[in-house]
């Protein structure tokens, strides 16, 4: 049975905000992070929801996750080093200004990564 085309074109928004509900990680986060780390980069991912952007204090951080906040500068650091958020700025607060970190992209790493492992199973 063939359908006849009217051409007729829509405009649709998405509207359902669905990505308030849930975060999208990379499996390359998963099996190569400690357990720690992982819990940490899944909280700044929720909070950075679908702007990127992480805006909260130290104190606030370390809160949510139930770490002291020199654990929470460790952890950013370590997150830093792997190239998995980076520093875009700062914002000032009246005492130190504030850094903003912002979640990287990694979805071509995840692929390029898992792509070569099939190629060394498959070849």
């Amino acid at each position: 049975m063939t359908k006849k085309s009217n051409n007729h074109q829509f405009n649709i928004k998405d509207e359902s905000q669905d990505r308030k509900y849930f975060s999208i990680v990379p499996n390359f986060i998963v099996n190569h992070s400690t357990l720690e780390e992982r819990g940490f980069y899944l909280t700044l991912k929720r909070i950075a929801g679908e702007t990127g952007s992480v805006y909260y204090s130290p104190t606030k951080l370390g809160d949510l996750c139930r770490i002291k906040k020199s654990r929470v500068y460790e952890l950013l650091n370590q997150l830093l080093e792997r190239g998995w958020i980076k520093v875009t700025g700062s914002i000032p607060t009246g005492h130190r200004p504030r850094r903003t970190y912002c979640i990287v992209d990694l979805w071509k790493k995840n692929i390029e990564f898992y792509d070569d492992k099939k190629k060394v199973h498959t070849g």
